[in-house]
């Protein structure tokens, strides 16, 4: 058990954590299908303001690397369902939200 520092009169409780190896899973990419160029959504069918700045999505990426989601709206797929995880196991301690609180 780590026992907190004097500094840290904060802190009510901790418990050691256990190292756990994690394997990397392999996947069989998919093919994007053919395009003519770059696929672009009309803001009509997704009105977003901004849909022109997010160059991510519109086809807009050097060398084709946006995410294709144009096709994929035009077949339908909406995301519905979809649940989204994002780990993070980075901390920024000197960040100024976080520095007077932690040890």
């Amino acid at each position: 058990m780590v026992v907190p520092k004097d500094d840290c009169a904060k802190v009510e409780w901790v418990v050691q954590q256990k190292e756990l190896v994690r394997k990397k899973r392999s996947f069989t990419p998919t093919p994007a299908p053919p395009t003519d160029g770059p696929t672009t959504v009309n803001s009509q069918t997704f009105p977003d303001p901004l849909y022109s700045q997010q160059w991510y999505l519109n086809g807009g990426a050097e060398d084709g690397m946006d995410m294709n989601v144009g096709p994929a709206w035009a077949r339908g797929y909406t995301g519905k369902g979809v649940v989204v995880s994002i780990l993070d196991d980075g901390i920024q301690t000197n960040h100024p939200d976080l520095i007077d609180n932690y040890c």
